[in-house]
Parts: C-alpha cells; sequence; structure tokens
C-alpha cells in the first residue's frame, strides 16, 4: 500500500490504550517541551499541543542530527498559510485535501472548517498521537477527519 491508512478514531484508542497499559513512552508533555496552546485566526480559536521550548533552527538541526523533532512545532509558514487559507476559503470550500507533514495539524485543523473531506498524514509515528489528541481537541467537523502514516521520503530518497 502506498499509504497505510487508519481512521482518526484507531489512532487515538491506540494512544489512550496504551496510556492506560502502561505500555506508552513514560516521558511526560512537561519532559518533552509539550504545551497546550490556543492559536487564533481571525474567528477561530484552536487548542493545540505543541513544542515551544523548540525554535524552527533548533529542530532542524535535531533532524540533520537523524532525531526527527521537526513535527512538534508550530512553523511561521504554517501560520502564514493558516491565514491565507481563512482569508481565500473559496479555494477550499467542498475539495478534498491531503496535508503531507501534518505534524501538529494546525494547517490541516483550519482546512477542514471550509474542506469537504481531510486526510492528515506524518511519516513520524511518534507525531501520530498528538495529531490525533490534537483533532480531538478541536471538535466541530463537518466529517470524520483521516489520519494516514505515509512515510513519502522513502519514495525519494531510497
Amino acid at each position: 500500500d502506498f499509504c497505510l491508512s487508519r481512521g482518526l478514531g484507531d489512532v487515538y484508542k491506540r494512544q489512550v490504550s496504551t496510556q492506560s497499559t502502561g505500555a506508552m513512552d513514560t516521558t511526560s508533555d512537561q519532559e518533552q517541551g509539550l504545551v497546550v496552546t490556543e492559536r487564533t485566526f481571525q474567528n477561530l480559536k484552536l487548542n493545540l499541543k505543541e513544542r515551544r521550548t523548540q525554535d524552527v533552527v533548533e529542530a532542524v538541526i535535531d533532524r540533520l542530527k537523524g532525531s526527527d523533532t521537526t513535527g512538534f512545532i508550530v512553523w511561521p509558514s504554517s501560520i502564514a498559510f493558516c491565514n491565507y487559507a481563512i482569508e481565500h476559503k473559496d479555494l477550499f470550500v467542498d475539495k478534498k485535501v491531503l496535508e503531507v507533514g501534518s505534524g501538529t495539524g494546525i494547517t490541516g485543523l483550519v482546512l477542514s472548517r471550509f474542506c469537504k473531506e481531510i486526510v492528515f498524514t506524518d511519516g513520524n509515528e511518534t507525531i501520530l498521537p498528538l495529531l490525533a489528541e490534537n483533532i480531538s481537541r478541536n471538535p466541530g467537523y463537518k466529517f470524520l477527519p483521516q489520519i494516514c502514516d505515509l512515510f513519502w521520503r522513502k519514495f525519494f530518497f531510497q
């Protein structure tokens, strides 16, 4: 398969079940630098869990060293795109959207308010539970968003 697709419920259930059995990584949100923040775009308020103790440069350096933490932060380009999407929402109404490299999911969360369907993807399995949690924190979908584990780099860097 090009993409192993899982519904939001499946990823969220996996997250909850591993927490209740203690099988999940015992590193706390605080130790990972994860905090819940509120981001506002015009009249749209989103609650996100994200890493605020690391900036973009540090995340890129970590990635170059082999530790991929880029998905835990909200990138400035994501904020710019969210503002653009809200100002030009007519471009996304009734469209199907595939978000590649969703990370915290901020752009997909904004787009989900306008589009017909959205699939959030990320190639880092440690991001998927955070992504599912952020989707759960922001109810009000007209449809059930999907989360897909998509390791797209393997198609370009084999």
